[in-house]
């Protein structure tokens, strides 16, 4: 049996309710991007003769730099690592020529963070820089080996880090660390590398641009 009976007409009032469902729908789904979009703020770590001082680039260091033109979180964190990479060789006992090169490393990441003077130079007013506690070396063999004279060498690094807080950075604000007298390592063989990182969370949207290693060599010939 056809049921021949006409369709009923919808009516103005069901559009309507349907439409009043429909459209906080539609507002939610275009304000994400929006409410995104204002977290799109990056952190970029450079090194060189960044540090300025009356509107000069005057002292090799870092720079803290926003690049998008977007703030970032008040509070952003970075460590700041100086590495020594030296070598011993021993005949027979170990022990002495170890002891001998982690002391000579000791005296090194001394003179590049106490004698090197960590200075908390910003380049605008709005950022201030550097804060945080001095954490004592650490050792680590990385590799080792003969040393073609009957012999072993070894190879290690020695570390010793801190905490640079970055506050009030700002849109596209900038701020750094430099450095006020130069330091040499004058062992043959031996190198350090000064390295400032942005922690979790402190880098915001480019992650290749997070850290910086400072080239010592600039300390020696100014800027």
């Amino acid at each position: 049996m056809n049921d021949s009976r006409p369709s009923e007409p919808i009516s103005r009032r069901k559009i309507v309710q349907g439409a009043a469902w429909s459209i906080p729908v539609i507002a939610t789904a275009v304000a994400t991007p929006y409410a995104a979009a204002s977290e799109r703020w990056n952190v970029a770590v450079t090194q060189g003769c960044l540090i300025g001082i009356a509107g000069l680039d005057l002292l090799p260091g870092f720079r803290i730099s926003e690049t998008t033109n977007t703030t970032p979180p008040t509070t952003l964190t970075f460590t700041q690592s100086i590495v020594y990479t030296g070598s011993y060789n021993f005949l027979f006992a170990e022990a002495p020529q170890r002891t001998a090169a982690q002391a000579i490393g000791t005296t090194n990441l001394g003179l590049y963070f106490v004698a090197g003077i960590v200075s908390s130079l910003s380049s605008n007013a709005s950022a201030t820089s550097f804060s945080g506690s001095l954490v004592s070396s650490t050792y680590q063999e990385i590799s080792r080996g003969p040393n073609g004279l009957g012999g072993t060498r070894v190879d290690f690094t020695m570390t010793r880090s801190r905490t640079i807080t970055v506050t009030n950075l700002g849109a596209s604000g900038a701020a750094g660390i430099g450095y006020l007298i130069s330091a040499g390592v004058t062992l043959p063989g031996a190198s350090v590398n000064n390295i400032l990182t942005a922690n979790p969370g402190s880098g915001g949207l480019i992650t290749t641009d997070n850290s910086a290693i400072l080239d010592w060599d600039l300390l020696s010939i100014g800027c």
